[in-house]
């Protein structure tokens, strides 16, 4: 169509060039060019990816299992029926490990009496929580869902700048007191230690026993083992308790045994004096003999008796220590954890 177009005006051209006629007296009266209709504006919806900020996730899982809610009230009710609230402070930063062991020694939660019937777990693992808020230290709720138990447990947890994710259960219960080792000074057991505090430190994995050490025990001044949060830290912690009470055991064995040999020895050598009869000199010599033999044989008892002694001052002494490192006590391990819930 546009080729031939071309060629009718090119032949309008050479017609009137011939006639002799004048471009300057025509007028031609052409139908206004046609145009294209203009679009409708079409305004761009506003992309929700650069007017509306992404939403903070409310909940996240772990590789280890866990779950971690944000800005969350956990479903967990107190023994009244209350629901838990959680109060959380802005203000609130993270604790380094010995800012936690100050802030748990400083509270009292932990002293609070843990009555079935009255006040449970979820009461304290609250408390603890707003109480370290309102303290500025970042602090968490937890709940823990047993495969083996129908009843759960509440704690708290603690994002430490030095030691990473600490748990820390400061429900009220009596501990199992480890057995105490003999004192050789006093001859007698050394007092049960009673913790001064209840605070303890969990340890949980998905799939493992819930397990605690007294807070007491990891804060001791010169302990033999480190610190960790991670699980082989109590497991080596238990394995030195283990130890710790099987030796105990031993030792209170081996000082009965002394006992023994002590009391025996007091025997014959009452013996030898009443054999002696305050005499001075021995007339018949098959006597003196016999007498002379038995002196000889109780000095050499009785210098075993106080070497035996020495030693076991110094392993009475090494126990006690270990004892008193190891907090005197343990907790009892809990059930099989299957689910940990962590609402910061």
């Amino acid at each position: 169509m546009t080729k031939f177009n071309i060629q009718i005006k090119i032949t309008a051209f050479a017609i009137i060039h011939l006639l002799g006629i004048s471009l300057s007296c025509i007028t031609i009266n052409l139908p206004p060019e046609p145009t294209i209709a203009p679009s409708p504006t079409v305004v761009p919806k506003p992309s929700m990816h650069t007017t509306t900020p992404t939403p903070k996730p409310t909940r996240t899982s772990l590789k280890n299992g866990f779950i971690v809610c944000y800005d969350e009230q956990p479903l967990s009710v107190g023994y009244s029926g209350r629901g838990v609230q959680l109060v959380n402070n802005k203000e609130a930063q993270n604790p380094t490990l010995q800012q936690l062991y100050a802030f748990l020694k400083q509270g009292k939660t932990d002293q609070d009496t843990y009555l079935r019937d009255l006040r449970v777990c979820t009461d304290f693992a609250e408390k603890l929580h707003n109480n370290a808020e309102r303290m500025k230290i970042k602090a968490a709720f937890v709940t823990i869902r047993f495969s083996d138990d129908p009843v759960g447990h509440a704690l708290n947890a603690f994002e430490t700048i030095d030691k990473g994710l600490v748990f820390v259960d400061c429900t009220g219960e009596e501990p199992r007191f480890l057995t105490p080792p003999i004192d050789m000074k006093t001859g007698k057991p050394v007092n049960n230690i009673v913790p001064e505090s209840f605070d303890k430190i969990a340890f949980i994995e998905v799939g493992r026993k819930y397990a605690l050490i007294s807070l007491a025990a990891i804060n001791y001044p010169r302990t033999i083992w480190r610190f960790s949060p991670e699980y082989n830290c109590y497991l080596n912690y238990q394995q030195l308790l283990d130890e710790n009470e099987s030796q105990t055991k031993e030792f209170i064995s081996k000082v009965e045994d002394f006992k023994s040999k002590i009391e025996t020895f007091d025997k014959d050598a009452k013996a030898f004096e009443t054999m002696l009869g305050g005499r001075t000199l021995i007339a018949d010599f098959a006597e003196y003999e016999k007498l002379t033999k038995m002196l000889y044989e109780l000095k050499e008892r009785e210098s075993k008796i106080k070497a035996d002694r020495n030693s076991l001052l110094w392993e009475s002494e090494q126990l006690i220590w270990e004892y008193n490192m190891l907090g005197g006590s343990e907790w009892k391990p809990g059930g099989l954890v299957k689910s940990v819930e962590i609402y910061w």
